[in-house]
């Protein structure tokens, strides 16, 4: 990236992208493109977290760990209190 000067603010010039980008931009070699603000890119979802996708992906890692934390506790429960779920065949089916 090349510095250059324009009414008396900074830009900044991708030579990959071939335009002008922010001072916190990156250049990610997975997606191609500049990203403000750019975090890491996330081979699990296939897209760079930076500026405009951060608080989505903050949401998305505290989802996670709630099903990841209740489905460890659930597994601790006693089968009786699981009774009214059937499993055949590889599906779940209510019992009535």
């Amino acid at each position: 990236m090349q510095a250059g000067v324009e009414n008396d603010t900074l830009h900044l010039w991708c030579n990959i992208c071939d335009g002008y980008v922010n001072e916190t931009a990156k250049h990610c070699g997975a997606c191609n493109r500049c990203v403000i603000d750019f975090d890491h890119h996330c081979n699990w979802l296939n897209n760079c977290v930076g500026g405009n996708n951060y608080r989505d992906f903050f949401i998305l890692i505290w989802i996670f760990m709630f099903f990841l934390i209740t489905s460890k506790y659930s597994s601790l429960l006693p089968s009786s209190s699981l009774s009214w779920i059937n499993i055949r065949h590889g599906f779940l089916s209510a019992v009535g």
